[in-house]
C-alpha cells in the first residue's frame, strides 16, 4: 500500500522578532502530488504541529475527510 500521509518539517523566520521557528506540516498525497493543507489564521498559512506525530495524525483526518468526499461524489 502507498504512503498517503507524512510530516513536513520547516523553519521558518519571523519577520517581526528575526528569529526562526519550526514546525510540521500535515501532507496529503492527493492524485500523486503532495499537498500542504490550507490554514488562513497561522503564520505561515499553511496548518501547523508543534511534533511529527500531531502532523501526522492532522494529515490522516485529512485524508479521511477527502476519501470521504470521493465516496460521496462517486455515488
Amino acid at each position: 500500500m502507498a504512503k498517503t500521509v507524512r510530516a513536513k518539517e520547516a523553519t521558518y523566520l519571523d519577520q517581526e522578532t528575526k528569529r526562526t521557528f519550526k514546525v510540521w506540516h500535515p501532507q496529503v498525497k492527493f492524485e500523486g502530488r503532495w499537498c500542504y493543507l490550507p490554514d488562513q489564521e497561522s503564520r505561515t498559512k499553511l496548518q501547523e504541529a508543534e511534533d511529527e506525530v500531531t502532523a501526522i495524525e492532522q494529515a490522516v483526518q485529512a485524508a479521511r475527510k477527502i476519501e470521504a468526499n470521493k465516496t460521496r461524489v462517486a455515488i
